[in-house]
């Protein structure tokens, strides 16, 4: 029901959750990716009338879907200390959709990397999806 990573996950039970994208957004003190699920059967991405998409993967997946793009988000290298009122929401939803994310970490105030369990390392990486159009929501009647 909350975002939640590889490191972060345990305290999440597994369900089938409604947001909007906008509730998926959290206003950290810094811009930064938020929202983010972990551990996805499938997802289903639709507007007001029910119109959209269902995603389906081989294997659980990571997704969100937010309202900013990721510019708007991640800054790069040089920080310039922006908060959330100073980014410009997008007029499109954005969706995340990634087979292995890196942890957070955080064991001694973010300094450190994720524990080793936690990391995404090198190597021949895949993923296969099925992209379902939707007419209703959670996919009933489509």
């Amino acid at each position: 029901p909350i975002e939640n990573y590889s490191d972060r996950k345990e305290c999440m039970p597994v369900g089938i959750y409604s947001q909007t994208a906008d509730e998926q957004f959290f206003p950290y003190i810094r811009p930064q990716e938020t929202g983010t699920k972990s551990d996805m059967r499938w997802w289903q991405q639709t507007d007001a009338s029910g119109f959209g998409l269902r995603i389906e993967a081989d294997q659980p997946f990571y997704a969100s879907a937010l309202h900013y793009d990721i510019d708007e988000l991640d800054e790069g290298t040089e920080k310039k200390q922006r908060h959330p009122e100073q980014l410009k929401k997008s007029k499109f939803t954005n969706l995340f959709i990634d087979a292995e994310h890196y942890g957070v970490g955080g064991i001694n105030s973010w300094g450190a990397w994720p524990l080793e369990p936690y990391r995404v390392h090198r190597g021949e990486k895949g993923l296969s999806l099925n992209l379902i159009p939707t007419l209703s929501p959670r996919g009933e009647g489509e």
